[in-house]
């Protein structure tokens, strides 16, 4: 009677060609992502005990790839977690924008100072004003849209944001 390894190794070169179809389907198409699953099932084969009793070897083979591709997905998910994780408490934004930290620490310092004078200002601002500029610049929201929010015109939110816009460079210019 052949060993359980000799029946797994047969059919997995039988198999390969299936396994390698049915696991780039699985990757979206990706051939590296099923070639990587593929030769991962042969290796866990390769360790396997012989006392081991494995009814159907060709289910066995596409279940083994299927619990390695499933450690990839997690493993990726745990990975663009932690990295979003990572991103979120270092990155400095205004509004939804990040900025870029490839600076020194001077311009750094320097672009800290000019965020902080504007959030000041911003806070500062009349409260229609500050409505205003809040809506347009940091919620994305259009003109028109503020305007209906508000029942005013369009021509009083561009003014608004102008005089706005203008108060906020002087400022950052002192």
């Amino acid at each position: 009677m052949p060993h359980t390894a000799d029946i797994l190794y047969q059919t997995y070169i039988e198999k390969r060609e299936s396994l390698l179809r049915f696991f780039t389907a699985r990757a979206k198409g990706n051939k590296e992502t099923a070639e990587d699953i593929v030769q991962e099932i042969y290796l866990k084969i390769t360790r396997l005990e012989n006392d081991i009793k494995i009814e159907n070897p060709s289910a066995y083979l596409f279940k083994i790839g299927n619990n390695i591709f499933l450690n990839q997905i997690r493993s990726q998910t745990r990975d663009m977690a932690r990295n979003n994780a990572f991103i979120d408490v270092n990155e400095i934004r205004i509004g939804t924008e990040p900025i870029s930290q490839s600076m020194n620490a001077e311009e750094g310092l320097s672009l800290k100072e000019q965020i902080q004078k504007a959030q000041a200002a911003i806070k500062n601002l009349p409260p229609r004003e500050h409505e205003i500029f809040l809506a347009c610049r940091m919620e994305g929201k259009t003109q028109k849209q503020v305007a209906e929010d508000l029942g005013i015109s369009k021509s009083s939110v561009e003014k608004s944001l102008a005089k706005t816009l203008r108060h906020l460079m002087q400022i950052l210019n002192e």
